[in-house]
């Protein structure tokens, strides 16, 4: 069988504008609502033990993104392990920094002594309203009546790792 082969360094529509140029796409390309514009992910094997009451303190996981639509939304989802030496309640949040400071809702529950894999997971949308200006966001959890120690991203049973994804959804 016959193989054929269309070589191209550029694809125009018929109005001239060019929407592929040297296998990229070109900004005359638009995508439909609800398209993964893009996706971002990370991983934290580190374990963080907390003897801090009634504060929020920083996970250290972590992503920037820089938004391609004024109007996208960001969709997190974040995934970890806990433990805890006494009943304690916990809270997660997730702050964006740029263009401007943002807390993303709370999800919380109490935890009993022992150790809870992947507490859920941490899921929220975002809509910074920017399409230059890069975006951070980090997880953040909260701990009261924490008199026994807790641990985020604990590891000594199953070797936990928390992770984190943001995508960019096309409005």
């Amino acid at each position: 069988m016959a193989t054929s082969i269309i070589k191209s360094d550029e694809i125009r529509l018929l109005n001239d504008q060019v929407v592929m140029s040297n296998g990229a796409l070109t900004e005359n390309v638009t995508f439909p609502a609800g398209h993964v514009i893009d996706c971002k992910h990370a991983v934290m094997n580190s374990e963080i033990s907390s003897i801090s009451m009634d504060t929020w303190l920083p996970t250290g996981l972590s992503i920037d993104i820089t938004p391609k639509y004024d109007n996208s939304k960001i969709v997190v989802w974040c995934t970890f392990g806990i433990a805890a030496n006494s009943l304690n309640h916990n809270a997660f949040k997730v702050i964006r920094t740029g263009p401007a400071t943002s807390n993303l809702h709370i999800h919380s529950t109490y935890v009993n002594v022992g150790y809870v894999p992947s507490l859920g997971s941490y899921t929220a949308t975002d809509f910074p309203n920017t399409d230059s200006v890069q975006c951070s966001y980090e997880l953040y959890h909260y701990c009261d009546n924490n008199s026994g120690g807790y641990f985020f991203n604990y590891d000594g049973q199953f070797a936990s790792h928390a992770s984190m994804i943001l995508m960019e959804i096309r409005q």
